[in-house]
């Protein structure tokens, strides 16, 4: 069974990368908040420095377009504080079927670059064939009718930047 051997704690992007360049980890939680820019410029050069490192962004419900724009770029994965996660799924504008995953926000930001399932599959190394039940699920997730519909949702719900 995996055990946690040890776990740093960074308050900035040079801090983040010196620390990871000397003692890479398995899993970097990277935090995303409100109306400060440490965070995010933390996971975009991180990202850009370590694109196949496992890295999990989590925020405030709020910052849905900054997670998902971390998303985009490679976050595997995306965390809501508990306790605004709950609320966002009762609120108005909730989905129907719950929050999209973080490949699936990877794949609404594809839609809104206007890719293709083939180049989208492409940019995330996935088949068309996975790309597609991604894609369906997401729909499902959104209550979309179509790409352009869930782009339209993506954005009002601050999915898509």
């Amino acid at each position: 069974m995996p055990t946690v051997a040890d776990i740093d704690c960074v308050t900035d992007a040079v801090q983040l990368l010196a620390t990871f360049a000397a003692r890479p980890a398995g899993l970097v939680l990277i935090g995303i908040h409100r109306g400060k820019s440490r965070g995010t410029d933390a996971a975009d050069e991180f990202l850009d420095r370590y694109p196949a490192a496992a890295v999990i962004v989590f925020g405030a419900v709020q910052d849905n377009h900054r997670l998902a724009a971390a998303a985009a770029r490679g976050a595997r994965g995306v965390m809501l504080w508990p306790d605004e996660a709950d609320h966002a799924l009762a609120g108005p504008g909730s989905f129907t079927a719950g929050r999209p995953t973080g490949r699936e926000l990877r794949i609404l930001w594809g839609f809104s670059q206007g890719f293709t399932h083939g180049a989208i599959g492409r940019e995330l190394f996935l088949s068309e064939d996975t790309v597609k039940t991604h894609s369906r699920r997401l729909l499902d997730k959104l209550g979309a009718r179509d790409r352009a519909h869930a782009v339209a949702l993506g954005l009002r719900n601050g999915l898509v930047a």
